[in-house]
């Protein structure tokens, strides 16, 4: 299965519904997936991990003006502590940039 095909949801539905399955599998016991033959070129993998490079070396004051809206928004910066799975347990000891649908938040980085 190929981000290259054109119309993956039609020409390989039952695929696709496995693959879902695999996927959904993966993140709920090991936690992470690893996908190769995915069709996006490594040139822009390599230019996203750049920005997103980029924007983790920013001050706090720069980074704090994409954070997600608590409670509204799934996309934006989260501080370090910020998220946590298990609430009897401190937040995790990393920042995250999420990225998904876009919402009415501009996430362009002058």
């Amino acid at each position: 299965m190929s981000l290259e095909n054109k119309n993956p949801l039609s020409d390989n539905g039952e695929a696709i519904i496995d693959l879902a399955d695999q996927v959904y599998q993966a993140f709920s016991t090991i936690g992470f997936v690893y996908l190769k033959n995915h069709g996006i070129p490594q040139e822009m993998i390599d230019s996203i991990f750049e920005t997103y490079d980029k924007f983790f070396e920013f001050n706090l004051d720069v980074k704090q003006k994409y954070a997600k809206d608590k409670g509204t928004s799934l996309n934006g910066w989260d501080a370090l502590e910020r998220e946590s799975p298990n609430t009897e347990r401190p937040g995790d000891l990393k920042e995250s940039f999420d990225l998904g649908a876009l919402d009415d938040k501009n996430f362009y980085l002058a």
